[in-house]
């Protein structure tokens, strides 16, 4: 059996972490989620895999041939953005019989892949579908017991509907190309074709109890990397130097180079990566991960977050936040996590406000954020890549990338 990955999405929804780099090469737990993926894929003797792709270099520079990851990989270049349709017909010529589609991110597909092979005996092709409460944003099945009937993308949110909708992961084989190629082409062109299948051949849906992992927005990380954490082993490497007094508490991974100074408390589960740094009297709790080369400096608390590699902490509080790479916060820094009212943090994506579903959520930094000493941010704010936050400033709204942001100060002298 074939896989084909799809990896060639814009991302503009997952700003400020999709500039520079394609989102599935962002690293968690010390790999990116692309590898996560593909490595799942190689346990189930899923070997050949398609890559399809914008022809990104890094890419290709990381995973090669596949060989490393024990699968062949075949790359296939979408170099414009134009749906899913558009990427599997780029891929056709490279297709076998019967193949799983799935997005980059799609990790845990070893959670539903049996239950889709086992309802593939009897159907011309298996689709994995969840409940959900926001079904206008999704594509809406119409089933009869567990066949498809219908396919509905993203109605009308007053339309009285089923809440069952795709997740992204199908099961197919070559006989949906057909109708593929005949749908005409347009951004939700696999959905109209698939449609379109259902009405030809039998098409099944396993519908999961178990929350698929999601990467639509950045808040999604952290979701993500809750996964992987409840996945995770317990190891901490010979290759970690830890002080007098430390507390290692719950369940934890440890790489090499490691240091964690003095009294320092780590409460699992909590991710170190490679060569990271814990200040004296720091706290990492509760879902942490800090990436390769992060350092986070004395007398600090980091809870639910993520540190991509080397971001650095003078000093500070960060909770339920994503810290991107390279960032450097200077001493004192602070993330306001809930709201006074407890409700629902809002995050503002392409000029609109989206609910993230979480009233406990802190800010999205991208790479190379520096902040002066005295910085803090309000729940839900972004600072885009580059930006230079200034001491003592509190930042209410989001900040571009690039920009210099400074509270401006009057001195007065007295005599």
């Amino acid at each position: 059996m074939q896989a084909v990955i799809l990896a060639a999405g814009a991302s503009t929804r997952f700003y400020p972490l999709s500039e520079g780099r394609p989102k599935c090469l962002i690293p968690l737990m010390g790999k990116p989620i692309l590898a996560w993926t593909i490595e799942a894929l190689a346990k189930l003797a899923i070997k050949k895999i398609i890559l399809v792709e914008t022809g990104d270099p890094q890419i290709k520079n990381y995973f090669g041939d596949g060989k490393k990851f024990g699968v062949a990989i075949t790359y296939v270049t979408q170099d414009k953005p134009l749906g899913m349709g558009d990427a599997l017909l780029k891929a056709r010529d490279h297709l076998q019989e019967e193949f799983f589609l799935l997005n980059a991110h799609h990790l845990d597909i070893d959670n539903f892949s049996q239950l889709m092979i086992e309802k593939k005996r009897e159907a011309d092709a298996v689709l994995l579908a969840e409940e959900k409460e926001n079904f206008w944003e999704f594509g809406v099945l119409d089933l009869q017991d567990d066949q498809a009937l219908r396919l509905i993308e993203k109605p009308p949110k007053s339309q009285e509907s089923s809440r069952t909708c795709v997740v992204g992961i199908y099961l197919l084989t070559k006989d949906f190309l057909p109708v593929l190629a005949k749908t005409p082409r347009d951004q939700y062109q696999f959905e109209t074709a698939l449609d379109q299948y259902m009405k030809l051949k039998k098409v099944k849906v396993v519908k999961t109890q178990a929350k698929p992992v999601s990467l639509k927005y950045p808040w999604d990380l952290l979701a993500v990397k809750d996964y992987l954490l409840e996945k995770m082993p317990h190891q901490i490497s010979r290759g970690a130097k830890i002080g007098k007094g430390v507390i290692l508490v719950g369940k934890m991974k440890i790489e090499d180079g490691v240091t964690i100074h003095e009294n320092a408390v780590i409460k699992g589960p909590v991710y170190l990566g490679k060569n990271v740094l814990v200040g004296n009297n720091s706290l990492i709790r509760d879902g942490a991960v800090l990436e390769e080369n992060a350092r986070v400096g004395a007398f600090s608390e980091i809870k639910n977050s993520v540190f991509l590699p080397g971001a650095t902490l003078g000093s500070g509080f960060v909770a339920s936040s994503i810290i991107g790479e390279g960032c450097r916060l200077a001493h004192n820094f602070t993330t306001a996590n809930r709201r006074f009212d407890r409700q629902v943090i809002k995050v503002k994506i392409k000029g609109k406000k989206v609910e993230t579903g979480l009233d406990d959520f802190g800010v999205i930094l991208g790479e190379n954020v520096y902040t002066g000493i005295g910085v803090g941010t309000m729940p839900g704010t972004i600072i885009g890549k580059n930006a230079v936050v200034g001491p003592g400033t509190f930042v209410f709204d989001d900040v571009l990338p690039g920009t210099k942001y400074f509270t401006e100060f009057k001195n007065k002298q007295v005599k």
